[in-house]
């Protein structure tokens, strides 16, 4: 579920993960953004957006970018981590044919606390400028209760289930049942 006002999508890491010194992108031009932006160096923050996402805000008129820039930032929240970064819009993409809805240079996800060549689930909001991050505590990632696997004694019936998933009546009917719980799955 997105946090209110945040679009939930898949993000992936672009710029200098793309060098091909680390076995990426050959043709000339990896390293520069759609407006001029440098995309290198580890710790470069930035990101790409779909065009279809800045429609609304002028995309395709005459200097986009730095309007865009002046006016507006990209906030990216990662529900694994809990933690927000706020940057520019530094080039457009993801590619129309990817399953992701947002890149993000390397600086940008390293600071969200993701690891290299990331590729996950990220939430993010286009705000004005200097609108602040949502409250801290507000961002914690929900606990993720183990999955287990349980035996029913009476038909030996096994399955795999979430223990939060299990409505608190069905919990009652399976401990009534003596229902088994063989281990833990993570």
């Amino acid at each position: 579920m997105a946090l209110e006002g945040f679009t939930d999508t898949t993000g992936t890491e672009f710029g200098e993960v793309d060098n091909p010194t680390y076995g990426g992108y050959t043709e000339p031009g990896w390293n520069k953004g759609a407006f001029g932006d440098s995309l290198t160096g580890w710790d470069n923050q930035g990101f790409a957006l779909p065009t279809r996402v800045l429609k609304p805000y002028g995309y395709g008129t005459k200097d986009f970018a730095s309007n865009f820039n002046q006016n507006y930032e990209i906030q990216a929240y990662s529900p694994d981590t809990g933690k927000v970064v706020t940057g520019p819009l530094k080039d457009i993409g993801p590619a129309p044919g990817a399953k992701a809805g947002i890149d993000m240079l390397g600086g940008s996800r390293s600071a969200l606390g993701l690891e290299r060549n990331f590729s996950g689930s990220i939430q993010y909001r286009i705000v004005p400028k200097g609108t602040p991050t949502p409250e801290a505590a507000s961002l914690l990632p929900l606990p993720r209760l183990p999955l287990v696997r349980i035996q029913s004694p009476s038909s030996g019936l096994r399955c795999c289930k979430r223990l939060w998933g299990l409505r608190l009546g069905r919990l009652r009917a399976l401990l009534r049942k003596r229902v088994l719980i063989l281990d833990t799955l993570g």
